[in-house]
């Protein structure tokens, strides 16, 4: 304890469980400022949800609000065979949803992203991906709404289409009910 700041620093913390998340701080250190206030996170790792354990977010900002509640931004892997991939989250969010009492709403961490054009992000093997992607922690799979593209020899390289689904990355079905290209034809 630092009595001129009033803060507690603490070591050997491997995580600590806020809303439905694991948040491993790095090199399992926090500091408590004066008021009980957290001092935020740095280069954290996020896992979400406790039970299933769905997904990772790597060096991750997190600032803890509460034990029901915290706000994060960081870095998704999503990777496809030998392909490394990430997807920036700038907006996390770890709260209770839904309706009825705040108290006994249930946790989830949601957070949302976007990748561009010219990232060459792959949602599976063949298949290109550029738009908004977002994550709930109560489901395995991502929701990418955007646009796509065949990677094949056979079709154009402008061949872009909108999609709107949740994607496996392991056994990909795309949904679509317009076709419709970057241009909006």
């Amino acid at each position: 304890y630092d009595m001129k700041t009033s803060s507690l620093k603490i070591g050997g913390v491997p995580f600590v469980e806020v809303a439905d998340a694991l948040i491993h701080p790095q090199e399992g250190k926090i500091n408590i400022l004066s008021g009980g206030k957290m001092e935020q996170l740095n280069d954290a790792k996020i896992i979400a949800n406790t039970k299933s354990k769905y997904h990772v977010i790597n060096k991750a900002s997190v600032t803890i609000e509460g034990k029901r509640r915290y706000t994060a931004s960081g870095f998704y892997e999503y990777n496809i065979g030998d392909r490394e991939q990430e997807i920036k989250f700038s907006n996390i969010i770890g709260e209770p949803t839904g309706k009825g009492k705040k108290s006994e709403r249930p946790l989830l961490t949601q957070a949302d992203g976007e990748v561009s054009r010219t990232a060459n992000f792959y949602i599976d093997h063949k298949t290109k991906f550029s738009g908004k992607i977002s994550l709930k922690s109560d489901r395995e799979n991502l929701h990418f709404d955007g646009f796509a593209q065949f990677d094949s020899p056979y079709l154009s390289k402008d061949d872009w289409f909108k999609i709107n689904s949740i994607a496996d990355k392991n056994n990909l079905i795309l949904s679509y009910h317009e076709p419709m290209s970057y241009d909006g034809t």
